[in-house]
């Protein structure tokens, strides 16, 4: 029986190394670009409240419990890089995100833009979890016919919408169901572009985790600004969002609509 030498273990020991790094690489290639990322027509959905619900058509590999979840929704012609952005720099990393009217082919070309929003942004890989909404008249059984699987070039069309197509707009359905299949212990109910201040999770978390101790029933709130769209750089903390608020960059949320309010 022959023995190998210390340079034929060591060079056994690198090919294992490089095989591993590949295995890894082919791991994480494969977790970003096709686990819970395509609509299928028999992608996994529901019925709820007569509408159709295809959940995590794209949803992160491992999720930590002990965080705040962001929930908001956004219509498809609306869905967009600012996803990306959201993610990434609202501070709040796992988020619940109902998506929803769509329908045909746009169903499709919804799944694809998520796919690619997936694969080209780490944050929303490792975090963001998207569910597609779309109204149970369009397909009484909730499948997406075969011929919605068109080109993955395709992007969501910006459509002119009427009045009463947004007074439809089922935003408050959205939420619930990305409230109803998020995964964190706790849930924070926003909007789209809808950002926070460094150190914000960390310490809700603590004012929650004592504050529910004491009185389960509690829900906690918070008061959020409008920042004028010609400022370039997002305040980080409150002494920024004051600089911008004594300046009037920066105003009460609504406070335009219900004057006197804030």
């Amino acid at each position: 029986m022959k023995h190998f030498g210390a340079s034929s273990r060591t060079t056994l020991l690198c090919l294992y190394c490089v095989a591993l790094m590949i295995l890894m690489a082919e791991y994480w290639n494969f977790m970003g670009n096709s686990v819970n990322s395509t609509l299928t027509p028999t992608s996994p959905s529901i019925l709820y409240h007569d509408y159709c619900v295809h959940y995590d058509i794209i949803a992160p590999p491992v999720t930590d419990f002990d965080r705040i979840g962001q929930i908001l929704h956004v219509s498809a012609d609306m869905l967009d890089h600012r996803i990306n952005e959201q993610v990434f720099a609202s501070r709040i990393r796992a988020k619940d995100s109902g998506t929803g009217p769509a329908r045909g082919h746009k169903l499709f070309i919804l799944a694809v833009q998520l796919k690619r929003l997936r694969r080209n942004s780490h944050a929303v890989a490792r975090h963001l979890r998207a569910h597609v909404i779309f109204a149970r008249s369009w397909s009484q059984n909730c499948t997406v016919p075969l011929t919605s699987m068109r080109s993955e070039a395709a992007e969501c069309e910006k459509l002119e919408v009427t009045l009463e197509q947004v007074a439809l707009y089922p935003a408050n359905l959205a939420r619930n169901v990305a409230r109803m299949f998020s995964a964190t212990k706790y849930i924070i109910i926003t909007d789209y572009e809808h950002l926070f201040n460094e150190g914000f999770e960390a310490t809700v978390r603590t004012v929650a985790d004592t504050r529910l101790a004491e009185k389960p029933q509690t829900m906690l709130v918070y008061r959020i600004f409008e920042i004028d769209e010609k400022v370039t750089v997002m305040p980080r903390d409150k002494a920024e969002l004051e600089k911008l608020y004594d300046s009037g960059s920066a105003v009460v949320f609504h406070s335009k609509y219900y004057p006197g309010k804030d």
